[in-house]
């Protein structure tokens, strides 16, 4: 009976270890919750200048309106970027 005893301890604790591992820990089940987000930023590069040729720099988002098919779209990006102060030569159209 102690040859049984001693050769049933490893085999019963192999069977209990094996099937602690082989227990799934609750999947989780797909969630029907589903969060898809778009954006879409489109740039508008203007240069403004007065009668002279020089660029007007204190121009808010309130002095321009960008319509989209016919609808006014909201400007939530805004900055002025110098390059080059001097005046731009007026072009002849001919």
């Amino acid at each position: 009976m102690k040859y049984f005893s001693s050769a049933a301890f490893p085999a019963i604790f192999f069977l209990l270890t094996v099937s602690v591992f082989a227990q799934n820990p609750g999947a989780t089940p797909p969630s029907d919750d589903v969060l898809k987000i778009s954006t879409t930023l489109i740039q508008v590069d203007v240069t403004v200048t007065d009668r002279k040729g020089n660029i007007v720099t204190d121009l808010k988002p309130e002095d321009f309106e960008v319509y989209e098919n016919g609808k006014k779209q909201e400007i939530t990006n805004f900055s002025f970027i110098s390059v080059d102060s001097k005046p731009i030569p007026k072009e002849t159209v001919k």
